[in-house]
């Protein structure tokens, strides 16, 4: 049912819409960790913010600190975030423009924030 909601609200309702739509469904819903993924799949592909979609993902722990389906998603955003944003960085050194972007840090661009919750998740889980 929320699925279907989530899907009819994508085809006809705003961005910011379907941001508040989420929110609302998990706060009643908190426990629901396929509404977590949802959401910050929402946040990552849609709304184009990794930033949301990471504090979703920390929010959902927090509510179901051994769900494997989470760690295993949050793992994934992370990787798709790293490749993205060294794909950004090689696009604008080919233009020869160099921006200051801090989330151009290497420890970043080389997945380190996907590896240390990849060992978070193998020593809880």
């Amino acid at each position: 049912r929320l699925a279907s909601y989530v899907v009819f609200c994508k085809k006809w309702a705003t961005k910011t819409q379907l941001s508040k739509v989420f929110s609302a469904m998990l706060a009643i819903h908190s426990n629901k960790p396929a509404l977590w993924i949802m959401a910050a799949k929402w946040e990552m592909e849609d709304c184009l913010s990794s930033e949301s979609a990471r504090q979703l993902f920390l929010w959902a722990l927090h509510f179901d600190p051994e769900g494997p389906k989470l760690y295993q998603d949050y793992f994934r955003m992370e990787l798709m975030h790293a490749e993205k944003l060294r794909k950004e960085k090689q696009e604008f050194q080919k233009a020869n423009m160099d921006v200051e972007n801090p989330d151009y840090s290497e420890e970043i661009l080389k997945g380190k924030l996907a590896r240390i919750i990849y060992e978070n998740s193998v020593s809880i889980i």
